[in-house]
């Protein structure tokens, strides 16, 4: 079972979390820092062992939002709960627009963007400066 809690500051990262990504310069402990010092607000998906992922809601405009999720390596059967209670989270907010980045290469993170109902919009070259990331995006009607 994944519980959802929102998180504010580096101590509720509590538990063991092991990023997906085996990219070595992914988002580490001063980003994420960073980002809680933004208007954000961030959740934790965890199980009683772990956390599970990381999602981040942070707001580019009146009416959009910039989804950041952080999915661990363990996730596995349970991504399918993740992506549930994530999109619930969305509704909750009800943002006409959300964004979704995902660095090109990152095949599982594709799909889970694309099972949470967001649709490819195009590549942006060279994102952070080495990087090409996915443009996705989640549109309200």
């Amino acid at each position: 079972m994944v519980n959802v809690r929102p998180f504010k500051t580096l101590e509720d990262l509590d538990k063991p979390f092991i990023l997906q990504s085996e990219q070595e310069n992914d988002y580490d402990i001063k980003t994420i820092a960073s980002w809680l010092k933004m208007p954000v607000n961030a959740f934790l998906f965890e199980n009683d062992k772990e956390i599970l992922a990381q999602m981040f809601f942070i707001q580019l405009g009146l009416d959009r939002c910039l989804i950041c999720m952080h999915i661990s390596k363990n996730a596995g059967k349970e991504s399918i709960e993740l992506v549930r209670k994530g999109n619930k989270l969305m509704d909750f907010y009800g943002f006409g627009r959300y964004e979704a980045y995902v660095r090109v290469g990152f095949e599982q993170g594709k799909r889970l963007v694309e099972l949470c109902g967001f649709e490819l919009e195009g590549t942006m070259r060279n994102f952070d400066n080495k990087n090409d990331y996915y443009l996705y995006s989640k549109v309200r009607v």
